[in-house]
């Protein structure tokens, strides 16, 4: 592995090296200094025939203007050939951002959602849905009438999204369709933005949740009390995988029913019934996918965990070696590979999660002045399980305190979990406090955005991906370390493979959450850390903050 840090010398040199090479490519009219270096850096660590780079650029760098133009830098400069396309795929995790991207980077870009994300003009249901359902309503040895074949609003994305220059789209969206669909080609480039979630998004990708509410509902059978994968396993494939394929074939009989009692016809409007089953037929192919594929892939690195809400038994079972996934559905897509985040923290943990064993690994600070983004450790008592009852209620009175101090400033509290939240919303009463559960997240933000009054957004899952920039928010408080469940069974597991991997996920976690709220060179915040925790955290594990971070600790 190769560790460059940037210095003002190599800045000045770098200033002197744009070329037209790579200049035209660039989106925008000037790039900074730091976009410069990092561009410089990638083209030349690529032509030594390095396949991964791991680039760590802070907040402010503007890293999306330099995964843009390598992109098209890499489709104007490289040949397809019968095996690999010339063409670059930058990912992300979000759609808002892919939406930002196409936005922004102009007509070579095409962006592409999963079907769910288009309505069908033929009938009231999703792309994914009325697919499924014209191959149902199909006479036997017929092809499927899909009045909408010409005019598919998935078909028309997907086909520019594979003929453009720079494929966007999110993380979702391109593992599915490497696993399923296979539309997807080799590429000379793959950009993998927000790269610091790509573990989570190859677990969610492969893990299979059920639910003793859903699973009586989609398919009236029970789920016994199992405490081991093996012992989910083997009920999967003796008792769930048979009764889903009869619930399979009894719902493409009641789809062909429905359709010979609706007087419509394949090309009208159907009734109701036949949308009702689309949603059911959906749930069950995805349903089944997941089993089967759990199925096949299941070994030693899977580990099961269960909760139980308000009477719902819910199970997970999700692997904590990820590796052979990330190469199936993502790497070998690329020629290249550009990972790229804000917060990598340790490019050998981020490695060796994804099973990269070579790699390059460049990082620049962030170019904001640490003055005007300072972070302030005022303790209240720890947050741990052993000590959280005790340290509630000064949690809010330390909370009531900030934000009188800042009573005409918008501002975000990261209270870490649903349980502190659910505390400070008995004991914040104030008007300005807005709250939200795991339903109404998405309206609480777009309140906190719309409300021209001071608001303060109280959320346990904004630490990452938001951008509340300027007057949104002056102030944000982080009331608990986000130290993953150690209760919590993958968390064990995981954590026993690799020991630094605990500390360093927890603290990509803090670098995210301090990097919502300074988002310009002229935006200015200052953030609190109340758990008592965090001088401990801080002193054994420092060594995981970049300069970005540690710059504006106070």
């Amino acid at each position: 592995m190769q560790h460059i840090e940037n210095d003002d010398k190599q800045s000045a040199e770098s200033m002197s090296s744009i070329t037209p090479e790579w200049i035209d490519s660039f989106p925008f009219e000037r790039p900074r200094q730091q976009q410069i270096d990092a561009i410089d850096h990638a083209i030349a660590t690529f032509d030594r025939g390095q396949q991964f780079q791991l680039v760590e650029m802070g907040v402010g760098c503007g890293k999306s203007a330099v995964a843009a133009t390598l992109a098209h830098w890499t489709a104007r400069n490289t040949l397809s050939t019968p095996t690999l396309q010339s063409g670059a795929y930058i990912l992300t995790t979000q759609k808002v951002l892919q939406d930002q991207y196409e936005r922004d980077f102009g007509e070579c870009v095409r962006s592409i959602k999963s079907a769910t994300s288009y309505r069908c003009s033929a009938m009231q249901a999703s792309c994914s849905e009325a697919k499924k359902l014209f191959s149902i309503m199909a006479d036997p040895g017929q092809m499927p009438n899909q009045p909408c074949r010409d005019a598919c609003a998935y078909r028309l994305a997907k086909d520019a999204f594979i003929r453009s220059e720079i494929g966007i789209t999110n993380f979702s969206f391109f593992m599915n369709d490497a696993l399923h669909a296979h539309d997807i080609k080799k590429r000379a480039l793959m950009v993998i933005d927000e790269c610091h979630n790509l573990e989570a998004a190859l677990c969610s990708l492969v893990e299979l949740q059920l639910s003793s509410r859903s699973l009586r509902k989609l398919l009236d059978i029970d789920m016994p009390r199992i405490t081991d994968a093996t012992g989910l396993a083997l009920w999967l494939r003796r008792t769930c995988w048979p009764t889903l394929k009869d619930a399979l074939d009894s719902l493409k009989e009641q789809v062909k029913l429905a359709k010979q009692r609706s007087s419509a016809s394949c090309g009208d409007v159907p009734d109701q019934a036949l949308v009702d089953a689309a949603h059911r037929l959906d749930a069950l192919l995805k349903l089944a996918s997941r089993v089967k594929r759990i199925d096949d892939s299941l070994d030693d690195t899977w580990v099961l965990s269960d909760t139980s809400v308000e009477g719902d038994v819910r199970i997970t079972l999700r692997p904590t070696d990820v590796s052979r996934v990330a190469h199936d559905v993502l790497f070998s897509y690329g020629a290249r590979v550009l990972l790229m985040s804000a917060t990598i923290c340790d490019p050998t943990v981020m490695a060796t999660s994804l099973g990269i064993e070579d790699h390059d690994y460049y990082t620049l600070p962030s170019p904001f002045d640490p003055a005007r983004r300072p972070v302030h450790y005022t303790p209240i008592g720890r947050m741990s399980s052993a000590h959280i009852d005790k340290t509630l209620p000064l949690l809010a009175d330390a909370v009531n305190e900030i934000m009188d101090h800042h009573n005409a400033d918008k501002g975000l509290v990261h209270t870490g979990n649903y349980r502190i939240t659910r505390a400070l919303r008995e004991h914040i009463r104030s008007d300005r406090a807005i709250f939200h559960d795991d339903s109404d997240r998405d309206a609480a933000l777009q309140r906190h955005i719309a409300d021209s009054r001071p608001t303060v957004l109280f959320s346990p899952s904004m630490t990452d991906g938001i951008d509340l920039h300027d007057g949104l928010s002056r102030f944000q408080i982080l009331c608990k370390l986000p130290f993953p469940n150690l209760m919590d069974p993958w968390v064990q597991k995981r954590a026993q493979r690799d020991q630094r991997w605990y500390p360093w996920i927890t603290a990509a976690r803090i670098a995210q959450a301090v990097g919502r709220s300074v988002r310009n060179e002229s935006d200015w915040a200052q953030t609190y850390i109340l758990d008592s925790c965090w001088s401990r955290f801080i002193r054994d594990n420092g060594s995981f903050f970049n300069e970005s971070f540690t710059s504006a600790l106070r």
